[in-house]
């Protein structure tokens, strides 16, 4: 008995630790808060084919165009930052590979009354001989960019205080090119935090697969007791009696894939029901995509909740 709870408690202090450390570590980081969008014959995607921080960036690319005769075409990083006064950023900056420096990356600052801050790409004069770095990685920083005029942040700084920054936008705008340009960005920081510039996790990034065995209550031990639960998920609240464990999921390597969690994480699923005098809940058709493909499916009714749980052998 004490070795059995021994297990579980140095599991429990190891899961805590593990999400400390990590939490620490990611702290100023921020991830999710980038969206790719690309109108018109310009691409915005991201690729692992060049990146200065961690594995992936940004490349958008700017097709060759007479921007007052053909349609809107731009590309850009869209940031969704944490709402910030204008007054009080100290810093930011950026990574950009761009491979004509005559058609520079811009930046946009938009405001919460509709204004518009716009950087205009480098300021040449910061350079030596005039020239802008544009070969390689470069990490730009507010005095590097022109902003039209007036020239400076610290001008928009002092006199946009008290405006609240919603979003940054980084990247060509329509007004297009006359030759074909390609940029590569990467993380974006403002002030102490990081805007991390990485492909959205997809559920296989962080999900393991399971594979589910039916379980019954020996008939020495005690039995469950049944309960009622309120769950509330994406198809809303809902008040459910809890049965009796019906199936444990363990994670597993499917086809030589990686077992992201400890197996001894696991999930005990338990039968539920609807109570008699509670609202039933309504089906609907949902769209569903796996590795397998996409699907519409019928969803009918709960059957299962899913509890995570830690698992250890008993004799």
């Amino acid at each position: 008995m004490k070795s059995k709870l021994f297990s579980i408690l140095f599991a429990l202090v190891l899961a805590v630790s593990l999400m400390l450390v990590s939490a620490a570590a990611d702290a100023s980081s921020i991830t999710g808060a980038v969206t790719l969008v690309a109108e018109g014959d310009s691409t915005a995607e991201w690729t692992d084919e060049e990146a200065m921080v961690d594995d992936h960036s940004a490349r958008l690319t700017m097709p060759n165009r007479n921007w007052y005769i053909e349609p809107i075409s731009n590309a850009e990083a869209q940031i969704d930052v944490e709402d910030i006064r204008v007054g009080d950023i100290t810093g930011f900056s950026f990574w950009q590979k761009v491979d004509n420096v005559d058609l520079p990356l811009c930046i946009e600052f938009n405001l919460n009354d509709g204004t518009v801050i716009r950087g205009y790409g480098l300021d040449r004069s910061k350079f030596p001989g005039g020239d802008a770095p544009h070969t390689d990685w470069f990490q730009v920083n507010e005095s590097d960019i022109s902003f039209g005029w007036p020239p400076s942040w610290d001008y928009y700084k002092s006199n946009y205080s008290d405006y609240i920054v919603e979003s940054i936008y980084i990247g060509y705008g329509p007004i297009g090119s006359t030759q074909s340009v390609t940029a590569y960005v990467d993380d974006f920081a403002l002030n102490e935090a990081t805007y991390v510039f990485e492909p959205p996790l997809g559920p296989s990034d962080v999900l393991d697969h399971f594979t589910c065995y039916e379980v019954k209550e020996p008939k020495d031990l005690p039995k469950f007791e049944e309960r009622d639960v309120v769950v509330t998920d994406q198809f809303g609240e809902e008040a459910l009696t809890v049965k009796k464990p019906k199936l444990i999921c363990i994670p597993c390597s499917k086809d030589g894939s990686e077992i992201k969690n400890p197996e001894i994480f696991i999930l005990k699923l338990y039968q539920i029901k609807e109570p008699k005098d509670s609202p039933k809940f309504e089906p609907r058709d949902v769209l569903v995509t796996d590795q397998f493909g996409e699907e519409v499916l019928t969803v009918k009714k709960p059957k299962y909740l899913a509890v995570p749980a830690l698992k250890e052998h008993t004799e």
